[in-house]
Formats: structure tokens, C-alpha cells, sequence
């Protein structure tokens, strides 16, 4: 039988996106095991593909930006995201998706029912919430917010696949389900994200209006949300409201602040992770922290190509993810990570001619 030299890549896509959802953590040698895989799966895609002169000049650039950024920081979540981009030439986006969508469900119990009878850690942590103090679990993830974060990510593939047949129903289900992992994750971030999801999923799929000019809304809303990364980060201790904010947000604000003060313009980024005086939960500030100038220009240009497609298609589904998932990351650090990020697929027709092979390298 023939060897289909797709395979392999689906291979590394679907390995990573299954640790993920078990929630493993970038610093597992896995991962360098993933990137060797990786490697080889695209090597092998590569050889077969045929490439335009513009697409040769995004894999060559991918590549450059991924091994920098891995040679200086010993972070593999960028060197993985650039694997991942450069094999999605005559790639199906849509099968794809629902892929995830089945890894993302399966893993998402398979971890909850390990951790019930014991195998996997069930972290639990007590907390300030306002006033008064609470218990949180992680039912098998490492952190209570991934918890949460993991199911956000399964409803947001579950609104774009199945967007026009999206019931009453099906929202008093996800609402329902939002509710019992809210009594054991506490994160108001997640389950406010899944209500805002589905508020938009309706507004936008019963409003003509709204459906028709969603789309633009997307650029002016990336360039809103960086601006309020670093401004907020800047001004803390400068500016009384930004103070109040940042008690809102359980001292993300605080966070950021503490990277920008203390780490200098990088072109590839710093090496973070003996750093443990604070984290970084903004994932537009860990871009440019952790990924430098060139690694936060290069996943930057990405998303803009991608709203800018979004907005001339006038492609109302992509615009609900896209949108959300550019407010969840002013609180969570998943941004360059295609694995959890899915967004950044939609790049594989922008980047990719499936169609027309001309001036073929």
C-alpha cells in the first residue's frame, strides 16, 4: 500500500492536540519528541507539495523564526506552531476541525474521569474572590483556569462547525455543562467567555445586520486589545483606575507590569521560565516577552492576514471565534500556540494556493 504522506503530519497535528488536551505542559520532553516527529512529517509533506515562490518564502521564514526563537529561549510552543503552519499546504481545514472537536471531547472526559479514580492530580487551591475565600479544583489539569479554558475550547469548535444548526436546545446543554465545571474550575473568565460565546452565536446568526458587518469589527478590535495589554501594563502604579482593574482581574495587570519593567526589547525573546517572581497571563504580552520582536511581528501579521481575510469574505463564523478568542487572550497565554489557538489554521488559504500552482520551487 502506498504510503499517503499526509499521514504523518495529521499524526504530529492530532498527537499535540491530544496533549494538550490532557493538559500537558510545554516543558515535557514530549515535546521534543513532537518536534523531531514534526519535523520529519513536514520534511516528507515538503518533498512531495509543490510551492509557489511566496509560499517558499513563508516556509522559509516559519522555519527561521521557530529555530530562533527555540535556540534562545528553549520554549518549543513557537518552533511547534511553525511546524504545524508550514505542512498545512492541501491541507482539509474543515475536516481538520472536527477532528479536534473529537480529540478536544475525548480528552476533555478521558482527563476528568483519570483524575476521579485517582491516576491523574486533581489540584485543589484555596483563593481570595472578592470577599471571601474559595476552593478550586482542576479535576486532572494543572491548573484550575485550564480546566475551564479546555471546555471553552470545545465550545467554540462546536459553535464554528456547527454553526446554522445550533439550537435553544444545544444552548441550555453548553450553559448547563458551564455551570457544573464553573462550581469546580471557579474561573469567572471561562464561564463568562462561554456566555458571551453564545450570546454572540445568537445575536450574529439572528440579526442579518449584525451577520453582515460582524466582520468588521475584527481589526479595530486586535489593535483595541494590544493597546490595553501594554497600556494597562505601563500604567499600573500610574494610573488609579488601571489600580482597580487590575484588582478585577486578580493581578494580571500586576504581571505585566512586572515583565515590561524588567525585561528589555528582544528580537527572539527571552528565556523566562526560571523566572518564577510572577506569570504572565496576558498572551499578547507574553508574545512579545517570551517570543521577542520578530517571533510577536511574525504571529501578529499572521492574525492580521487572517482578519483582513475575514473581513473581505465577510465570513461571519470565523469573526464570532476570532473575536472571542482575541478577548480570552488578555487573560491566558495560549496565543502562539496553534494547538489551542485553532485560529491561526485559518491562515492555510491565505498562505497556501491549493488551486493555481504557478512559479512552482
Amino acid at each position: 500500500m502506498k504510503f499517503n504522506h499526509k499521514a504523518l503530519f495529521y499524526i504530529y497535528l492530532y498527537l499535540n492536540v491530544f496533549c494538550k488536551g490532557i493538559g500537558l505542559d510545554n516543558s515535557s520532553k514530549l515535546y521534543l519528541i513532537l518536534i523531531v516527529l514534526g519535523a520529519i512529517a513536514v520534511a516528507l509533506k515538503i518533498m512531495k507539495d509543490s510551492f509557489t515562490r511566496k509560499e517558499f518564502i513563508f516556509i522559509s521564514i516559519s522555519l527561521l523564526v521557530g529555530i530562533a526563537n527555540f535556540v534562545l529561549t528553549l520554549k518549543p510552543t513557537l518552533m511547534l506552531t511553525c511546524i504545524c503552519l508550514i505542512g498545512l499546504k492541501n491541507i482539509d481545514i474543515n475536516k481538520m476541525f472536527k477532528n479536534i472537536l473529537n480529540i478536544r471531547v475525548f480528552t476533555f472526559i478521558l482527563t476528568i474521569f483519570l483524575s476521579s479514580i485517582g491516576i491523574m492530580n486533581n489540584v485543589v487551591s484555596n483563593v481570595w474572590k472578592t470577599d471571601h475565600l474559595v476552593t478550586r479544583y482542576s479535576l486532572g489539569y494543572l491548573h484550575s483556569n485550564t480546566l475551564h479554558l479546555s471546555l471553552f475550547l470545545i465550545v467554540s469548535l462546536i459553535i464554528y462547525i456547527y454553526f446554522d444548526k445550533i439550537k435553544v436546545k444545544h444552548y441550555l446543554l453548553i450553559m448547563l455543562v458551564n455551570i457544573i465545571i464553573y462550581r469546580y474550575s471557579i474561573c469567572r473568565t471561562g464561564f463568562i467567555a462561554i456566555v458571551m460565546l453564545l450570546f454572540l452565536h445568537f445575536i450574529v446568526k439572528n440579526n442579518q445586520i449584525i451577520k453582515k458587518n460582524i466582520s468588521k469589527v475584527v481589526l479595530p478590535l486586535l489593535l483595541i486589545v494590544i493597546f490595553v495589554s501594554f497600556f494597562s501594563g505601563l500604567m499600573y502604579n500610574k494610573i488609579e483606575l488601571v489600580n482597580k482593574l487590575n484588582s478585577i482581574v486578580t493581578g494580571r495587570i500586576a504581571y505585566s507590569n512586572y515583565y515590561l519593567t524588567n525585561y528589555s526589547a528582544s528580537l527572539f525573546g527571552h528565556n523566562i521560565s526560571n523566572d518564577t517572581n510572577a506569570i504572565i497571563d496576558n498572551g499578547y504580552i507574553l508574545l512579545y516577552i517570551q517570543y521577542g520582536i520578530v517571533g510577536s511581528l511574525y504571529v501578529l501579521y499572521i492574525i492580521y492576514r487572517i482578519v483582513k481575510n475575514i473581513k473581505i469574505n465577510l465570513d461571519y463564523k470565523k469573526a464570532v471565534l476570532i473575536i472571542m478568542f482575541l478577548l480570552y487572550v488578555l487573560t491566558e497565554s495560549f496565543l502562539p500556540n496553534i494547538f489551542m489557538n485553532f485560529t491561526l489554521l485559518f491562515c492555510a488559504d491565505i498562505f497556501f494556493n491549493n488551486k493555481a500552482i504557478s512559479n512552482e520551487v
